[in-house]
């Protein structure tokens, strides 16, 4: 970088400015950690990585700013850091793209890792150390994720089951629920199939409660919307489960139920089609049309069968209320899923909204017994009633409160032997199955003989050149010499599994990875993990905080519970940030409403790019975008780009032992600045607050210095050497060129210390005090701080704006409140 850059306007510079910054630190190493350097001080500050599709976007610009800010300020403070990047690079777009263009999704893949790093990521000016780089896609790294699934096949968490999936014709894959949106495929956009297909799941249930519990101990440290989401998912709910006896018969219908307050007003009970008693309890007359509806509605979706125009059959029998000794009549409905409780509800449609609809189209009795008034009678209603209120018609709890008469009806079922109390979780176990190549090989094996074993060696490598003119699905078994393998210690013929993993079983355990990334011998090593686990700061999407965040937490305390890592949670402080929009609108190719970060770059700069993603909006809400904002952060820049260039010298600066007057100022502002700053990211998350303190911070430094005789400027020298420590953190690339040029600095900026001015500073030598007379602001004063009550109303009663309203009036009384107004009652 040429000598005269600081005479150059920073509109014309900033390319220079941020080339030059970026080779400076990878020449000195300056993102390195060193995860065994002795120091006590460790921080583990993680982005979610990015899929590599060859183009980085808006979203992960404000993920990776907002990592690389806690990053670089944890460096300066004094802590060990590490601020690493993979790659989440299995999945359907990669291999989507190979079977488009005829090449190895393998390729594909690594040409987009290096636009995204090289071209794209690395311009943006983040502090990634990539000595810890990883590609979920690269055998040295699904190896391990190999190796965790058989570490959870010997703890009895991976089974094998025949389970109904959502089918995608046109990807040809099994979709989770959750990637089903309006019965057509989250990629393809296809009609999803219902298929019945041998699967391989994981016990994710068997920690439902540990999930459920741990939430707790994440209060404060995760968004109370992240942890909603998270309760929303695993859907813990406290009820009974009660038998209803069926009329004819030995067999009893079992009902979970969270609304033992309404056990009264059953006036049906309603299968799942798949329940095992929904044909066998089906009368000769019903028993057609009964297969007839349960084969239908179980190839229909569960997102599409909840939502649905409730429908239903009749089953031509019925059962008796154990609490009433009611006959009730027994359907099967789609609505009801077999996945979750007991496969089998009851209705009572005056309390639930969607066994209204059903009764309504059923024409069965709505039964009211729960009413909003105590002692009065039910009035025909139009829709459901679901808030709480006076148990009606309810024998011995009739008038009783419905909360308090909920808990005292379990009691009295579980007393009579009529049910029993039951907790419920709607998270189901993890099906991992893909029928598709691109993803990590389950390493199984099978013969008919011997059934499942694990595969000895690891990694169970993904063939090579696949070959996709037969489907997605059948390029791993007719890859030539994959599928034929021997069965362990005998050499007899079996045959490898060819289904691949979920991509989040990439992604639940990668944290781990990062810190042994290159280790051909172990996963991690456990003095790694024991160190720096949990995840200090984690930033990703809201979007994120079901699924992904799930899946993390379950690894994470099966690792912790084996003796893999030293806490159960894997995250101390997550960070849910919003999505960047244009128009208002989610940022799309196919809507052509994409802006390009680099681009971007291109015409205001990294900096500019960088301050405008943290400001004026908080962390969780979603940014729209608007170029005059970022024009007026590159105005910014500029600003502190000229009063640097006033204050510039060849050598570093140092602080006198006498300040005073604007000098003191200067360092309080300082003070004030640096700490606040440091709370607002570490603590309170105020990413926008931070930048605004930025801009106060100029406008009270620039009078100041454009006002200080000779004698004070080696004093704003410092200040504002001072100041590019904290704004590196923020525009790193123009803080690195002012610390080097500006202030003499000999070495990269990042390797000195956060400022921690005298806290004296701190106090202030003039308080300002508010004026008002009779409750209105009148004008205002600056006063010494350590005067006192008299000094200060004598000063505001004397004050030119002050003293017109005063002037002929009689004073009351007045209100003084130190250190922030006084107030004249006339």
């Amino acid at each position: 970088m040429s000598d005269s850059v600081l005479s150059q306007p920073y509109r014309s510079a900033f390319a220079e400015i941020e080339e030059t910054a970026r080779s400076h630190w990878a020449a000195e190493n300056v993102d390195r950690c060193d995860l065994d350097s002795g120091n006590p001080k460790r921080r583990y500050v993680l982005g979610m990585f990015p899929y590599p599709s060859g183009n980085a976007h808006m979203g992960h610009v404000r993920v990776y700013t907002i990592s690389d800010v806690i990053a670089r300020l944890s460096r300066l403070r004094g802590y060990n850091v590490l601020h690493p990047l993979g790659w989440d690079a299995f999945g359907l777009p990669a291999e989507n793209a190979a079977i488009q263009n005829n090449v190895d999704p393998a390729l594909w893949t690594a040409e987009n890792i290096r636009k995204m790093k090289d071209e794209q990521l690395n311009r943006v000016g983040f502090s990634f150390d990539l000595t810890h780089e990883i590609n979920s896609a690269s055998p040295e790294y699904y190896k391990w994720t190999q190796w965790l699934f058989q570490e959870l096949y010997d703890h009895d968490l991976v089974y094998r089951a025949e389970g109904w999936v959502n089918w995608d014709p046109v990807d040809e894959t099994v979709l989770a629920n959750e990637q089903v949106i309006d019965g057509r495929g989250w990629r393809s956009g296809a009609v999803i199939e219902r298929r019945l297909l041998p699967q391989w799941y994981i016990r994710i249930t068997k920690y439902a409660q540990a999930l459920w519990d741990g939430l707790e101990s994440l209060r404060g440290h995760w968004s109370d919307e992240a942890i909603a989401v998270q309760k929303g998912w695993i859907g813990r709910s406290e009820g009974v489960e009660i038998d209803f006896p069926v009329e004819g018969g030995d067999a009893a219908i079992t009902v979970y139920t969270t609304r033992a307050d309404t056990l009264f007003g059953v006036t049906s009970v309603t299968l799942a089609p798949e329940h095992p008693l929904a044909l066998e309890l089906a009368s000769p007359e019903q028993k057609d049309a009964v297969a007839n509806y349960a084969e239908w509605a179980s190839g229909r979706g569960e997102v599409e069968r909840e939502s649905a125009e409730r429908t239903g059959v009749a089953l031509g029998r019925s059962c008796r209320n154990p609490l009433t000794g009611e006959i009730v009549p027994i359907y099967v409905s789609e609505y009801v899923l077999g996945g979750y409780g007991s496969g089998a509800i009851m209705n009572v449609p005056a309390h639930d909204a969607r066994d209204f609809s059903f009764a309504v189209s059923e024409g069965l009795p709505i039964k009211q017994v729960i009413l909003p008034k105590a002692g009065v009678e039910p009035a025909e209603l139009p829709e459901a009633y679901t808030d709480p209120g006076f148990m009606h018609d309810s024998g011995p709890f009739t008038g009783l409160r419905s909360e308090e008469a909920k808990q005292k009806i379990i009691d009295y079922v579980a007393e009579q032997g009529l049910g029993r109390r039951k907790v419920n979780f709607r998270l189901r176990d993890w099906l991992i199955s893909r029928q598709r190549f691109w993803g990590a090989p389950i390493p199984m094996i099978h013969s008919e003989e011997h059934g499942w074993a694990k595969a000895p060696e690891l990694p169970v490598l993904l063939p090579s050149n696949p070959d996709f003119s037969k489907g997605s699905g059948a390029a791993m078994a007719s890859a030539p010499g994959f599928v034929e393998t021997t069965w362990p210690g005998t050499g007899e013929p079996a045959r490898r599994e060819t289904d691949t993993m979920d991509t989040f079983m990439c992604s639940s355990w990668y944290a781990w990875r990062f810190l042994d990334a290159k280790n051909a011998n172990a996963p991690w090593t456990k003095e790694h993990a024991d160190e720096w686990m949990p995840i200090d700061y984690y930033v990703g999407g809201l979007e994120h905080a079901s699924q992904h965040l799930i899946y993390f937490r379950f690894i994470s305390r099966f690792l912790h519970d084996i003796g893999r890592t030293p806490e159960p949670e894997p995250v101390r402080n997550f960070l849910d940030n919003g999505m960047v929009r244009l128009g208002g609108s989610k940022m799309s190719k196919s809507k052509g409403n994409v802006v390009v970060p680099t681009e971007t770059i291109d015409r205001y700069g990294a900096d500019a790019l960088r301050l405008y993603i943290l400001a004026d909006t908080p962390l969780r809400r979603d940014i729209d975008w608007n170029d005059s904002g970022i024009e007026g952060k590159q105005r910014f820049l500029a600003q502190i780009w000229d009063l640097c260039g006033k204050l510039a010298g060849d050598t570093p600066p140092t602080l006198p032992e006498i300040v005073t007057g604007r000098e003191r100022k200067a360092m309080g502002e300082l003070a004030r600045l640096a700490l606040e700053v440091a709370a607002d990211i570490e603590e309170r998350r105020g990413f926008h607050n931070a930048v605004a303190r930025l801009h106060g911070f100029i406008g009270e430094l620039r009078p100041l210095v454009n006002e200080a005789e000779a004698g004070e400027l080696p004093v704003m020298r410092y200040v504002m050497a001072e100041f590019a420590k904290v704004l590196g953190s923020f525009a790193p690339h123009m803080a690195e060129l002012l610390w080097r040029n500006a202030f003499g600095g000999a070495r990269s900026i990042f390797f000195e210390s956060w400022p921690e001015p005298d806290p004296a500073f701190l106090v202030k030598d003039e308080i300002t005090y508010s004026i008002q007379v009779n409750g209105k602001l009148r004008g205002t004063i600056d006063i010494a701080a350590d005067a006192g009550e008299a000094d200060v109303v004598a000063t505001a009663r004397a004050e030119d704006k002050v003293a017109p309203y005063l002037e002929g009036k009689t004073e009351r009384r007045v209100i003084f409140v130190p250190k922030r107004l006084v107030n004249f009652v006339v």
